[in-house]
């Protein structure tokens, strides 16, 4: 059972990793009133990186808000059913 953790665990970090689509991890946050208003990049791909122009480096940690400040992260939220 171990075994079959660790293999599964193995094949997503490399389906993630070596993907031609590029994908990043969020984590949801919230404001006082329970409504989803960004996410944090917790983990973005090579592919995620050289369609977004983004390196990882300077963007994990930080928010889509922080990253498109202003009105600019609107259409990026938007497009992930943040906004009810």
């Amino acid at each position: 059972m171990a075994f079959r953790l660790f293999e599964t665990r193995q094949v997503m970090g490399d389906t993630f990793t070596y993907s031609l689509n590029g994908v990043c991890l969020h984590r949801l946050l919230y404001d006082d009133s329970g409504v989803p208003c960004d996410c944090e990049y917790l983990r973005v791909n090579k592919a995620f990186e050289r369609y977004s122009g983004l390196s990882s480096s300077p963007i994990i940690g930080k928010t889509i808000r922080d990253i498109y400040p202003g009105d600019q992260a609107d259409p990026f939220l938007w497009n992930h059913s943040i906004h009810p």
